[in-house]
């Protein structure tokens, strides 16, 4: 018989009885492929495999395969070990379903504790940096420059400790409980730290470091931050308090602003570090103890104003704002992670501290900051003063032109914009429209009034802003690396600037059109303001306590200027020839604005704040018209956020 060839050959097959493809022998069991291919695996599909052929070619019969669906269906006996197989089946996802379940409610209960929260303290003046002895029942803190034990709940506090030319700033309970470490300034304005009893009965000064402190879990050294004098970068030091000798335990980069909060962990391998490679724009590191490695755990850019380890490994927590939302916020301890708000630790929260008061139970303290700053402007041949611009939110940065216009940032509409006003200041008007707050503006008016200088922070770069007097035709004069304090020439060509862009912090200078900047101090820079001249650049080094330098603009030297000293940032200006400031505030004490004449050395005072009442930033121009930023109220009182854990428990 001849064999048909070609595209009837399947018919002539399928009308036999014979089929030749998987495809055909699922059509006609009316499956899919893959059924048939499993039955014929699983269940002994009759399906003949021909191996002289193409790999993969199949033979059946419909005879066969009905023979075989016709007894498919086996006695109940049969039946059995598919049943109890897919029972173990259906058992089995049960239980990865309880565990996957437990698992997630473990994780829960071990992130999402029950909280509560406690107010510590809150007298008329300001309270801070509370820490808690071992059990978090007492708690020391201070308070205009004094220390107090206080019982928790127990009502009034105990003043253990007080001089008048050493007001305590900070402090730390001893991990058992015997000591106190205290950091204050001494009449030179250097850093000391102390060791207090508890029952201020003894005091036992330790020598030079702070302000910011924490102890080694065994109680042998306390540990420090310290910024060298006239140096740029600060480090955590420890002191061993047996043999009376210090040593550097972080080491931030070179020509970084430094680490500025250090704890150590609980075995003494590991620092929490709030470290800053560029003033302002901190994040949480963890670093080997005394060695320079170290890991990035946060990625922020921002203030991080203290660190600490929770108890019993739950990680470790940060005061700062995470997406525009201040608070104080939980991490692990070994890796990058989003941080998460702690519940109940919303707001403008700092120095959080950490203590177990229970089995798997974590009290946090912390300050809690509600201040209000305002403008003051001055005449200082008649020493007439004027409160300007206020409102219930901060105004900062004032900078007053020549013929007496201000321009100053405020925050009055939620977010920090800039503000403008004619001079007397009876209304402002606001030039820009940020929608997200802004870390730091510092606007500037240039020599003529007609242009004014900012920083503006945008993807986590800080940008040179120029605009007009009233915000229009604003363009980026520079974008990069850090860039804050701007000043003008004389000319008004050019701004200075602050940049560590070269890997450590210098004073630059940028043609006011854009172009490429040119670096101009060598040895540190902060903040710098050009003569009347034009001949010289006089400038500080570090953000506070600073001695003023003259650069010469010709030939580059760099010379001390004797005479003033304490320069800080924002609170020192060039008049003429003359350097007006205001020295470190005294919690005790007024503000005083001094004048030192560049000249003869001589100084003399020209005005005093109303109060004790800090200035946070001050500009004069050369008619004698001045003005500064001062906190006008300032509420800060001390909290806690109790942290209780609940052993893990099945939800069902």
């Amino acid at each position: 018989m001849q064999v048909p060839n070609g595209p009837n050959r399947q018919v002539a097959d399928s009308d036999s009885g014979k089929l030749d493809s998987w495809k055909e022998i699922a059509a006609y069991l009316g499956k899919g492929v893959t059924t048939v291919r499993r039955w014929e695996r699983e269940e002994g599909l009759p399906v003949r495999r021909l191996e002289h052929l193409k790999r993969g070619s199949v033979v059946a019969y419909k005879s066969e395969l009905d023979a075989w669906r016709n007894h498919r269906t086996t006695p109940p006996s049969e039946k059995q070990p598919t049943l109890r197989r897919r029972a173990l089946f259906a058992v089995a996802a049960l239980l990865i379903f309880l565990i996957l379940i437990g698992s997630i409610w473990r994780s829960r209960s071990a992130w999402n504790p029950v909280t509560e929260t406690r107010i510590l303290t809150a007298y008329p003046n300001e309270e801070s940096h509370a820490s808690f002895a071992p059990g978090g029942k007492r708690f020391a803190y201070t308070s205009l420059g004094r220390v107090y034990v206080k019982e928790l709940d127990v009502e009034p506090p105990r003043k253990i400790y007080e001089s008048e030319h050493a007001p305590v700033c900070c402090l730390r309970w001893s991990p058992d409980g015997s000591q106190i470490a205290v950091s204050f300034k001494d009449e030179t304005a250097q850093w000391q730290l102390g060791l207090i009893d508890p029952t201020g009965r003894s005091f036992r000064s330790l020598g030079t470091g702070g302000p910011e402190l924490s102890w080694k879990q065994d109680g042998s050294a306390v540990l420090y931050a310290h910024r060298p004098h006239g140096a740029p970068t600060s480090a955590i030091y420890e002191l061993d308090l047996a043999r009376s000798r210090s040593r550097q335990v972080s080491f931030p980069p070179p020509g970084s602003w430094g680490d500025i909060f250090g704890v150590p962990d609980a075995d003494g391998t590991h620092l929490l570090l709030a470290r800053y490679p560029r003033f302002g724009q901190g994040d949480v590191y963890l670093a080997k103890y005394g060695e320079s490695s170290a890991i990035r755990l946060t990625y922020l850019q921002d203030w991080i104003v203290g660190v600490d380890w929770l108890p019993f490994g739950r990680g470790a927590i940060f005061s700062g704002a995470v997406h525009g939302q201040d608070g104080i916020f939980r991490i692990p301890a070994d890796n990058p992670a989003e941080p998460a708000l702690i519940v109940g630790a919303a707001g403008v929260n700092r120095y959080p501290q950490a203590v177990a008061i229970g089995n798997d139970s974590i009290r946090i303290s912390f300050d809690r900051e509600l201040w209000n700053t305002d403008l003051t402007l001055m005449n200082l041949s008649t020493h007439a003063t004027t409160p300007v611009a206020i409102t219930n939110e901060p105004e900062e940065d004032p900078d007053i032109s020549e013929d007496g216009r201000l321009v100053f940032s405020s925050s009055r509409t939620g977010v920090n914009n800039i503000w403008v006003c004619e001079p007397g200041c009876k209304d402002a008007r606001q030039i820009t429209a940020f929608r997200e707050q802004q870390v730091e503006l510092c606007p500037r008016w240039s020599p003529d009034g007609r242009q004014i200088v900012y920083v503006v922070k945008a993807n986590g770069q800080y940008n040179l802003v120029v605009s007009g007097a009233l915000g229009e035709a604003p363009r980026v004069v520079l974008a990069g690396s850090g860039e804050s304090s701007p000043s003008w020439s004389r000319d008004g060509k050019s701004i200075y600037f602050h940049s560590d862009r070269g890997g450590r912090s210098e004073i630059w200078r940028v043609a006011a059109t854009g172009g490429s900047p040119v670096q101009i101090t060598r040895g540190g820079g902060i903040e710098a303001f050009e003569s009347n001249d034009g001949r010289e650049l006089f400038f500080i080094r570090t953000n506070e306590h600073s001695n003023l330098f003259r650069h010469t603009l010709a030939t580059g030297d760099e010379t001390l200027v004797p005479g003033p000293v304490e320069l800080h940032r924002r609170n020192w200006r060039l008049v003429g020839r003359a350097v007006l400031y205001w020295p470190e505030f005294i919690p005790t004490r007024s503000s005083v604005l001094l004048q030192v004449d560049l000249d003869s050395g001589q100084s003399r005072q020209l005005a005093t704040t109303a109060g004790v009442r800090p200035v946070m930033s001050f500009s004069v121009n050369t008619h004698g018209q001045a003005v500064w930023s001062d906190t006008s109220t300032k509420e800060e009182d001390l909290h806690a956020v109790d942290l209780t854990f609940r052993p893990f428990s099945s939800p069902f």
